[in-house]
């Protein structure tokens, strides 16, 4: 989820430090269902709605910071992601035990496609190896496999959400997992983000009538979705996200004097990666109902998150200090 590079603009940086702050929130309260037991077509549409454009954005902007982020090649920034999930799925395989039976073929799975919200570091890692095997391409070829990825990756989960039907389904996570992956949903966001890097969108007064338009194509599709599934099915990749998501980037880069800070996207990042230690206890253990889950899961969340960005901050200062003396 964190980046390396800058945009050479530091208020442009801190648009999207910002954003990406705002959607790890967003992450954590839909995660603790929140709405669920206030209103349902609310929580419907607060978790299928301005939720799905949550992990487009991360990865979008990730590949804007591609370029700088491989720039001593694609081992060193693969190699980060890989230990992130090894570390983190150390904690959480051995925690899913006491949520639910783990026999092994179950967690080759889950160490493979990543246990919970950890699907998103495979996605991310092996998205980026698929750009950086065709970031050479032309921007067009390139943004046509990228549209033509991510289109087959919807068209894939609403075959299986309104033909197959996947309530019922054994192995749910496993057919989920037919569409949310590198290929259909970490590579195109990444090289959606790579392309509007290497050929900046102007913005103009299209953009917001266009953003505006976006929403109600999110909107439309949940309310479509609602009506015919309720609660069911699943929604890693919808046409809302497609359409909304680079124009919120390209908004994003726009915004001047926003109020960001460095300190925000790695708080973003770690936010994400430690709310479920928080989460599972309060709805497992605790019984807690959403409207309190979700809030106080939130304000658990950040002092830990805070918590590990301060040690890896000090971690890497004693290295540095070893280093240098």
């Amino acid at each position: 989820m964190d980046t390396d590079g800058r945009t050479g603009d530091g208020s442009r940086l801190a648009a999207l430090d910002l954003a990406r702050l705002v959607f790890a929130v967003v992450v954590v309260l839909a995660h603790g269902r929140l709405f669920e037991d206030v209103s349902t077509p609310l929580f419907a549409a607060f978790v299928n709605g301005p939720s799905r454009v949550v992990v487009p954005f991360f990865l979008i902007v990730s590949g804007y910071f591609f370029e700088s982020g491989t720039r001593r090649g694609l081992r060193p920034w693969i190699g980060g992601i890989v230990r992130l999930y090894l570390v983190w799925s150390a904690i959480y395989l051995p925690l899913a035990v006491l949520i639910e039976p783990m026999p092994p073929d179950k967690t080759l799975f889950y160490l493979v496609t990543g246990y919970a919200h950890l699907w998103f570091l495979p996605a991310l890692a092996g998205g980026g190896a698929v750009l950086w095997l065709v970031r050479g391409w032309r921007t067009w070829r390139l943004f046509v496999l990228a549209l033509a990825a991510v289109l087959t990756g919807a068209t894939v989960q609403y075959l299986l959400n309104y033909v197959v039907g996947t309530a019922d389904l054994p192995h749910r996570n496993a057919w989920i997992a037919l569409s949310r992956n590198f290929l259909f949903l970490g590579f195109p966001y990444l090289a959606f983000g790579y392309l509007l890097r290497r050929r900046p969108v102007a913005s103009g007064p299209w953009l917001w009538p266009a953003l505006a338009a976006a929403c109600l194509v999110i909107a439309a599709e949940t309310w479509v979705n609602y009506r015919a599934l309720g609660l069911g099915g699943f929604f890693d990749i919808t046409l809302g996200a497609i359409v909304t998501t680079p124009l919120l980037l390209i908004a994003l880069l726009r915004w001047r004097g926003a109020p960001g800070a460095a300190w925000m996207a790695p708080l973003s990042a770690a936010l994400y990666l430690v709310h479920p230690l928080v989460l599972y206890p309060l709805f497992e253990f605790a019984h807690l109902p959403p409207r309190i889950v979700a809030p106080l899961t939130l304000a658990l969340s950040l002092p830990l998150a805070c918590g590990l960005v301060w040690a890896g901050r000090s971690l890497r200062i004693r290295r540095y200090a070893r280093r240098t003396t």
